[in-house]
């Protein structure tokens, strides 16, 4: 009976035995079944990605602007340019007719919304559309939409612009109020370039604001500042005179590669904030400020000209600070290339041309006519809050 057992025992051992291996066997089949095709898919994924490297769907070409510059547009070299952005993988483009750039390049130029211009427009749809490529069209002959001459001045992108006029109180008033600029150009009076013979100047009224004086702006200057650089004392009138279109050039001392400007006054001035114009941009540069004229303390750093974000005019704020000399550096130093998108710039530190220089005992926003978007900025959230003038 014992032999039996055993005998028995072994056999129990050995069905059980068989069962965890046909378990093991149907474990593994199963996962087999499982990986291999997933194991397949992810050799072909791999040949689909090199091919999709070899030969991109068309969801993955890029798309470029296509600038019709200065009418010097032909059908052959409309059929050229698409020929090629096809040939190296571009796909599709985005028209733009703009009026930049010098001379002529072609026999004839074609005109905007001309019927020679409307043909050429068809004609690229047409290769577009035999070579497969996507094709789409600004709305106008302008960088912001809002060019030609069936715009009316009403119409066009407009700024706004304002003029102040100081009061002496109580009393009545019931005179004009100065009259704003009206010229087209980026910012106050500022000129846009040459300007058009045929230009219809454009103004509306907006809005009159009257509000108390600030204490702290009742008095904001108690004389005319001595100006003075490296080349010696300035008359300074062009960097007060609330005009942008005179100005001041600023060189650098002999011996010395860094151009400056200092404001002194007889008596501590008290300041809070610095409005500095430039027709080119306003350049990197340093503002100090000192008792005696001999130790001095760096009170803000200018960001810098930025191409085409470049700000005509400023308005830098500082902690409020008493002395009797301000001084601006300017060294000639170039923009770090992540803040101006790689499109380095180096300025010459030779000269630099200023419209306006003027401090403000009551403070001001800082960089305020970035924020009222005179100008493009990329890093606004990095521009910090100051207390201001309810005016500013």
């Amino acid at each position: 009976m014992a032999d039996q057992s055993i005998e028995g025992g072994k056999s129990q051992i050995k069905i059980k035995m068989m069962k965890i291996n046909t378990r093991v066997s149907s474990w593994l089949l199963i996962v087999l079944l499982i990986l291999f095709p997933r194991i397949i898919a992810g050799q072909d994924s791999g040949g689909s990605l090199e091919q999709g490297f070899m030969n991109p769907p068309e969801s993955a070409k890029p798309r470029t602007w296509w600038h019709w510059t200065g009418g010097n547009v032909t059908k052959e070299g409309i059929t050229k340019d698409l020929e090629w952005m096809k040939r190296v993988g571009i796909g599709g483009m985005h028209l733009a007719d703009v009026a930049a750039g010098q001379g002529q390049m072609v026999d004839d130029k074609i005109l905007f919304r001309s019927g020679e211009w409307l043909d050429a427009v068809h004609h690229a749809a047409s290769e577009a559309e035999r070579l497969r490529l996507e094709m789409s069209i600004f709305s106008s002959a302008g960088w912001s939409l809002t060019g030609g001459p069936w715009i009316a001045p009403e119409q066009a992108m407009k700024k706004l612009v304002w003029s102040e006029m100081r009061l002496k109180g109580p009393r009545d008033f019931s005179e004009k109020l100065p009259e704003p600029p009206s010229n087209a150009g980026p910012i106050r009076n500022l000129s846009g370039g040459r300007p058009d013979p045929e230009e219809v100047p454009f103004y509306k009224d907006c809005i009159v604001l009257a509000f108390p004086t600030p204490a702290d702006a009742l008095n904001p200057v108690q004389e005319d500042p001595v100006i003075h650089t490296g080349a010696g004392v300035l008359n300074g009138e062009n960097l007060l005179d609330d005009d942008l279109n005179t100005s001041q050039a600023v060189r650098p001392g002999k011996d010395s590669n860094v151009a400056w400007i200092e404001f002194t006054w007889e008596k501590p001035f008290t300041a809070r904030a610095l409005t500095i114009g430039n027709r080119a941009g306003i350049p990197i540069g340093t503002l100090k400020a000192s008792m005696d004229g001999t130790r001095y303390e760096i009170l803000a750093v200018l960001p810098g000209a930025q191409l085409y974000r470049s700000g005509k005019v400023q308005t830098i704020s500082f902690p409020e600070t008493t002395a009797r000399y301000f001084r601006l550096e300017f060294t000639g130093a170039p923009m770090r290339p992540a803040e101006v998108m790689a499109e380095i710039n180096t300025r010459p530190d030779s000269v630099y041309t200023f419209n306006e220089m003027k401090f403000h005992a009551c403070a001001r926003v800082h960089r305020g006519r970035t924020r009222r978007d005179f100008t493009i900025c990329s890093i606004t959230n990095r521009l910090h809050h100051s207390r201001q003038c309810p005016h500013h």
